[in-house]
């Protein structure tokens, strides 16, 4: 905790009781020295209050004084972390020196105090020194392989959320592939649906017209044709009328007997024709004619002339209207017929559609599943990351700091070892 006021400034540092005694000494030391501190500013802000004249206006510290209490403050931040390191090596001294003889303990103490050179010089204590190289040594393997451990449970962690984050966003790029093919295939389904309604209704609205039509028009077709003959009679008839017929006309024609009979025959016929009330021209020349063929008996001969030729005009009308009638009912059944075929197949194409669009919608749910279920799988691994290597960055830097203060230690032992045996440090070492 640290307090800046006119009293001075506090600084505590606090220390585990249960580290051994060469510890204690260290942070005792330490503890002292930051108490002189303490009390040298102490007394400096006492002398200058009685020294200096009382004044109530507000005070501002200079630049000079802002810069001395940022250089007191990083004081104490470098006394922080070499009492840390010094606590640190006390630390690593205790772990290596538990089974160590009094002496060797002692010694392998004093190698975790920088000061202390001289008793590294007593080759009376080789034996001891060959003990802490090996505990050194054991203990330094053992951290090593702790540290790779570390190192190794972080990569396997790292490696294990990348693999689950790829498998989520391939399970996240294949519903939304599905998610696509949902809609495609909702589209297509809802467009056959529209195409299987049209042509019901197509085929509702031709089969009602067949029904309606067919029998009209059979029946007109029947009629014109049934009255071409009688037409053909008349037209016989009147050439009759007309005078002798030429050879070829008269070998075609039959006797037709008197004049007399002749019209006779000519009224008959005429009351015979029946207008076709389905074609309003026809029947008004139907009944035109029999109009003037009614009266043929007081005729002459020029009206005898234009009813022959109002019958050849009228057979070519009826001849025409029976092909168009034709006509009709063939492009109405061929229409039918069409609509019946487009229907049918809509109809397959509606059902084919409906099981894609419900495979698709399968598809799409078990993809959701797949996703959600890697999508937490990726998120335990990452937090459980996150939380590992939060703490493998401390771990793995006061590792690092510890293998490097055991090799110093270890570098001091193998220089005393080469000059008790005169050799080189580095084959002291081997």
């Amino acid at each position: 905790a640290r307090s800046d006021g006119e009293a001075g400034a506090m600084h505590v540092v606090y220390v585990n009781v249960s580290e051994p005694q060469v510890a204690k000494r260290q942070r005792r030391r330490a503890v002292l020295l930051a108490g002189c501190v303490l009390g040298a500013m102490c007394a400096c802000l006492a002398v200058g209050g009685f020294m200096e004249e009382r004044s109530y206006a507000s005070y501002v510290p200079s630049n000079v004084e802002l810069t001395e209490h940022v250089v007191n403050k990083q004081d104490i931040s470098d006394l922080e972390s070499k009492m840390a390191d010094e606590e640190m090596k006390a630390t690593l001294v205790h772990k290596a020196s538990k089974n160590l003889p009094e002496p060797a303990a002692k010694l392998a103490a004093s190698l975790a105090d920088t000061a202390q050179t001289t008793t590294l010089d007593d080759c009376s204590q080789k034996a001891a020194l060959d003990l802490i190289k090996k505990n050194f040594g054991q203990l330094m393997t053992k951290m090593e392989a702790e540290n790779a451990t570390l190192h190794t449970k972080d990569a396997a962690l790292a490696t294990s959320a990348a693999t689950k984050k790829r498998a989520w966003m391939d399970a996240e790029s294949t519903y939304r592939v599905a998610e696509g093919q949902v809609t495609t295939a909702s589209q297509a389904s809802i467009y056959a649906s529209s195409q299987f309604s049209k042509y019901t209704t197509a085929v509702q609205e031709g089969q009602k017209s067949w029904d309606d039509l067919k029998p009209k028009y059979d029946t007109e077709k029947a009629q014109l044709k049934s009255e071409l003959p009688i037409l053909l009679q008349l037209k016989a008839l009147i050439a009759s009328l007309l005078g002798p017929a030429p050879a070829s006309a008269a070998a075609a024609t039959p006797a037709v007997g008197s004049q007399a009979e002749v019209l006779q025959q000519i009224q008959a016929a005429v009351a015979s024709l029946v207008p076709p009330r389905s074609d309003r021209k026809v029947a008004s020349k139907v009944d035109s004619l029999k109009q003037q063929l009614t009266a043929a008996a007081s005729a002459s001969a020029d009206t005898t002339t234009k009813a022959h030729a109002v019958i050849d005009k009228l057979m070519s009308e009826m001849s025409l209207r029976i092909a168009e009638v034709e006509k009709m009912t063939s492009e109405l059944e061929s229409e039918l017929k069409e609509n019946k075929a487009a229907l049918e197949k809509s109809e397959k194409s509606l059902v084919t559609l409906g099981e894609e669009l419900d495979k698709a919608k399968n598809r799409l749910n078990t993809a959701d599943l797949t996703r959600q279920k890697l999508g937490g799988q990726y998120s335990v691994a990452k937090e459980e990351y996150e939380d590992n290597h939060a703490s493998f960055l401390d771990d793995s830097a006061r590792a690092s700091r510890e293998l490097a203060a055991i090799g110093t230690i270890l570098d001091k032992v193998d220089a005393a070892i080469a000059k008790c045996t005169g050799q080189t440090p580095e084959t002291a070492a081997r």
